[in-house]
């Protein structure tokens, strides 16, 4: 297995985990507030948007680091 082909496996599992919930809770939160926005009838749509576009670049952030903190550690494992 080389360090190219372990960085690809790890990327594309931890992304699984990662990615998975998100795009549940982004759906929901979707759902959510279109419901929401049919009850109060008021215009907040684009905040709700907004919040879900930030959780979601936090998101996104956050794997990004995580991805490469575990590579580094699988990958330090592995060559001993």
């Amino acid at each position: 297995l080389t360090k190219k082909e372990l960085k690809k496996m790890i990327y594309q599992q931890v992304g699984i985990l990662f990615f998975t919930p998100i795009v549940v809770s982004f759906i929901h939160g979707a759902v959510a507030l279109k419901a929401m926005y049919a009850v109060l009838d008021q215009p907040m749509q684009l905040a709700g948007w907004e919040v879900l576009g930030v959780f979601l670049l936090i998101q996104v952030v956050y794997y990004l680091i995580a991805r490469t903190f575990y590579f580094k550690k699988v990958y330090h494992l592995v060559k001993d």
